[in-house]
């Protein structure tokens, strides 16, 4: 009783109950990833082994499937990849494919659960990110941007 253990036990329930006040759901568990590239697949390896669900996506099916025999779950489409997830990683090679995938048709913007957390990990520019920004209000919890719908 006292040691390092009991600490980091709280320590976790204190993380759970933060995001459960916050997100109203504790734990993200169900994690989708678009763009399963160099870091998509990084992300996907690590959260894998971390026992997380991981649903993916990319346009190249070699890079989907050599992560199924990791535990991956395929995903044939952009939106399917949001269905049952609590969070969802874009993490794409370009300023196009970021816009196609969030806002464009189809996109998870506008197929996603409103309780799906996007995160938007590629490179882009400040152009974009306002544009993304403004594709969609914020939320009355104060949401940062679009990220949390």
């Amino acid at each position: 009783k006292g040691g390092r253990g009991d600490y980091l036990r709280r320590g976790y329930e204190e993380i759970y109950e933060s995001q459960k006040r916050f997100w109203g759901k504790g734990f993200m568990n169900r994690i989708g990833i678009i763009g399963l590239g160099l870091l998509g697949s990084a992300v996907a390896m690590r959260l894998l082994k971390g026992k997380f669900e991981v649903k993916g996506y990319d346009t190249r099916r070699e890079q989907i499937e050599a992560l199924r025999a990791q535990g991956l779950i395929a995903s044939g489409s952009i939106a399917e990849v949001a269905v049952d997830t609590d969070a969802v990683f874009i993490i794409l090679p370009s300023l196009q494919s970021v816009e196609e995938t969030i806002i464009g048709a189809g996109g998870l913007i506008g197929t996603a659960p409103l309780d799906c957390t996007l995160i938007q990990m590629s490179t882009i520019s400040p152009e974009l990110t306002r544009r993304l920004g403004a594709s969609h209000p914020p939320q009355p919890k104060g949401s940062d941007f679009w990220m949390r719908r």
